[in-house]
């Protein structure tokens, strides 16, 4: 079985049994709560008749003893004052007046033929009540329809009887009456329920006596109590059912997606090993996984940058040996032929070569100046430092650099703006070299808007830097070229990588070097914005106070003092 089937399988258990024994053991309990329920409902509404039964008969009674007491002797008299006594709940269906031996004096009213009746309000029965007057030793006798006033419509489900089971009052002409339990509605146990099972199914059951009346009042319900609680359980196995399904298919669809990410992971592991160092990534989320893959990326972004850094050193290692062997050969061949065009120049000054020859003079010297200023980026490419590292102001350095490249920033047309609003600009480096990388990122700018543009060149301070948390100096050169394509931003900081056909690739490399160097970094920024230029940042630690090395703003070295109007970049 495989790892996504275990889990899913796991999943399913810890999710669905857990409702299944909540949903067995509710049942079981649901059932019998209905039950008892249905039994105490039963029982209040039989004991509440067996008392509305009660009150009725108490009330006939008192009638009747006010009849005994106050109504005239004469039959005519007695009619009328019955009459008027009758109420609404209590009506006497006759009324009779007996001596002391039982004769008959008076009646009021005929006896019916049955002793029950049924009617809109069920099956009642004629229930005789009985008084002695005391002032003349007369008997008076009554009948009423016993539960005539009662609720007839159904709703409650009550039948009365007496000790010997006669039915006197009932919902129902002819009810359906369970046979009660032998002691039930007497002696210690007057108020009761029981549940009996009869042909047509089970039958709740709920029974009371009144105190003091010969009755027994029992409310029934034929219907199981418990199938309600069924039919309910049952629609709760389907939507376990439905929800272990759709449980079972969202953790699938969830768990595929999780071990499709691993199995990516693992693609991209064995690819890593094979020696590819961009592996195809699942985009990440917000998960574990995620975070997993977000790290397996940052992994292969270090390593990838470590390989690079390697191969880079390698190759400035390399650079290193062929700068030794250019300075030995190229460079006093160029001194000899620059003291020799120079005394060419003073004779020209003097009169005494033709005028005609000063133009080519003057370009020959300029074209042997860019060339000791090449021979100078590949020493210093190689590692080469020939000056002491000096406590100086960068803020200085670029306004001394723009006003070294004014002329140049003229012809093309590109406007500098200097923004130097850092509230500190004092670092450590080597004027010569640092100067020279910052040249080189103008010449840059100045190469990438041939129509003209701007270059905005800002200074801000950052809190703490990345490798001690000091603060840096941040310095951006922002211009309003083309940019760098997408698929070259990872090279152009390369040793002799050029998009020039005239650049050497070295110009920008040896700038990252000096920067390095001083401690700093140089990075080109990803674009905000689609029409934004190449941003280049050079970011250098501040210098600390009361720093021991030399203070100066900055010196040009050697070979950058060439005549600025000719200068190229490198790159």
């Amino acid at each position: 079985m495989s790892l996504r089937a275990r889990i899913t399988v796991l999943f399913l258990a810890m999710a669905v049994v857990p409702l299944l024994i909540f949903g067995a053991t509710t049942q079981r309990w649901g059932v019998e709560l209905v039950t008892v329920a249905g039994q105490v409902r039963l029982t209040q509404e039989a004991a509440a008749v067996a008392r509305e039964l009660a009150r009725e008969r108490t009330a006939a009674e008192e009638r009747l003893r006010i009849l005994a007491r106050f109504a005239p002797q004469d039959s005519a008299s007695l009619s009328s004052f019955v009459t008027d006594l009758q109420g609404d709940q209590i009506r006497f269906e006759y009324l009779e007046v007996m001596d002391s031996d039982g004769g008959l004096l008076s009646r009021v009213g005929a006896a019916p033929e049955a002793v029950w009746r049924c009617g809109a309000n069920g099956r009642t029965s004629l229930a005789r009540v009985e008084a002695s007057a005391a002032r003349d030793g007369l008997r008076w006798a009554a009948a009423y329809w016993m539960g005539d006033h009662l609720d007839g419509d159904g709703s409650r489900r009550v039948t009365v009887i007496d000790p010997e089971g006669t039915i006197l009052y009932s919902y129902a002409c002819e009810p359906d009456l369970p046979d009660l339990p032998p002691d039930a509605g007497r002696g210690a146990n007057p108020v009761g329920a029981a549940s009996i099972e009869t042909g047509d199914g089970p039958v709740q059951l709920g029974y009371a006596s009144a105190e003091g009346a010969p009755w027994i009042a029992i409310a029934t319900d034929p219907a199981a109590l418990a199938a309600p609680v069924q039919r309910l359980f049952q629609t709760y196995w389907w939507f376990v059912l439905a929800l272990a399904l759709i449980t079972f298919v969202a953790f699938s669809l969830i768990l595929k997606r999780v071990t499709l990410s691993i199995e990516d992971l693992t693609k991209a592991a064995e690819q890593v090993g094979a020696g590819e160092l961009r592996p195809w990534l699942p985009p990440p989320g917000r998960d574990e996984v995620g975070r997993l893959t977000m790290a397996f990326s940052r992994m292969t972004d270090r390593l990838r940058t470590t390989l690079e850094l390697a191969d880079r050193n390698g190759r400035l290692a390399v650079m290193g040996q062929l700068s030794s062997y250019l300075a030995h050969e190229i460079r006093n061949p160029l001194s000899a032929v620059k003291m020799n065009l120079q005394r060419l120049q003073r004779w020209q000054s003097k009169g005494q070569i033709s005028e005609r020859f000063a133009e080519p003079i003057q370009v020959s010297l300029a074209e042997v100046d860019r060339l000791s200023d090449t021979v100078s980026n590949v020493l210093e490419l190689g590692g080469a430092q020939s000056h002491p590292a000096e406590l100086m102001s960068l803020h200085g350095l670029v306004t001394e650099c723009g006003t070294l490249l004014e002329n140049q920033f003229e012809r093309v047309g590109v406007d500098l703006h200097l923004q130097l609003e850092a509230q500190g600009d004092s670092i450590v480096g080597r004027p010569g070299q640092l100067k020279g990388a910052i040249i080189n990122l103008m010449l840059n700018a100045l190469d990438a808007q041939p129509e003209g543009g701007s270059l905005r060149i800002r200074s801000a301070l950052v809190p703490h830097g990345a490798s001690d948390g000091g603060p840096v100096i941040r310095l951006s050169f922002l211009d309003d070229g083309p940019g760098v394509p997408p698929e070259l931003r990872d090279r152009i900081l390369e040793p002799f990588f050029t998009t020039k056909q005239l650049g050497s690739g070295i110009g920008l490399a040896v700038a990252s070097r000096t920067v390095r160097a001083s401690g700093g970094d140089l990075v080109l920024e990803q674009p905000t914005s689609l029409r934004q230029g190449a941003e280049f940042v050079v970011t250098l630690p501040l210098a600390p106070a009361g720093s021991d090395v030399e203070a100066s703003v900055s010196r040009l070295p050697p070979w950058m003092e060439a005549p600025a109007a000719t200068r190229q970049s490198s790159l």
